[in-house]
């Protein structure tokens, strides 16, 4: 996997915290770039609510806070958005149409990976030929911390830095790492550290 490629991340894996939290420390220590669309980005406001459970926020309070994770992450990557309009001709007819979107701005943007949790969305078969793949997060961050295992371990450690809690050690992310199904990037960043 080359370094600092264009990579399309889906609104499921910008909705939920610790995937965000880790594509983004990755991406901000120079692992690639981040791609998405004002669409996905329009999904990820919807789904953000959606991830929190049972919580006590009010809708407006949901709301705000999407808005807010939203727009943190355009202001640390203005680059990323991205229209994906121009490749939608080349996209054949997918079983969801609504991911068509998803798949034109990997072609638009020459985004080779397309990072997702909902990979039966987007069977090989049908990306192959366009030159496009898609990955789990987990895949997607145990690549990167394999073939760049000097930023991996920055991006670890920028992740420990952002929490700011000294309990919360390197371990201690790997574990949650674990915990939430990204098992294989818990193993390859715990030989980098």
């Amino acid at each position: 996997m080359c370094q600092l490629q264009n990579s399309v991340l889906d609104a499921c894996v910008l909705a939920g915290s610790i995937r965000r939290r880790m594509v983004s420390v990755f991406a901000h220590t120079g692992l690639f770039h981040p791609v998405w669309s004002d669409r996905i980005l329009r999904e990820t406001r919807r789904a953000i609510p959606k991830t929190l459970g049972h919580s006590s926020l009010s809708p407006a309070e949901y709301a705000h806070h999407a808005d807010e994770i939203v727009g943190t992450l355009t202001a640390l990557f203005p680059n990323a958005c991205r229209p994906f309009e121009s490749g939608l001709s080349a996209v054949p007819e997918m079983k969801d149409p609504d991911d068509r979107h998803v798949v034109a701005l990997a072609i638009a943007s020459q985004s080779p990976i397309i990072v997702t949790e909902n990979l039966k969305d987007f069977p090989a078969r049908l990306l192959s030929p366009l030159g496009v793949r898609a990955v789990s997060t987990d895949v997607f961050l145990s690549e990167l911390a394999q073939s760049n295992p000097v930023h991996a371990g920055k991006a670890l450690r920028l992740m420990q830095s952002l929490i700011g809690l000294p309990q919360v050690t390197e371990q201690a992310i790997l574990d949650r790492l674990k915990q939430l199904g990204l098992r294989r990037t818990a193993k390859a960043l715990s030989s980098k550290t």
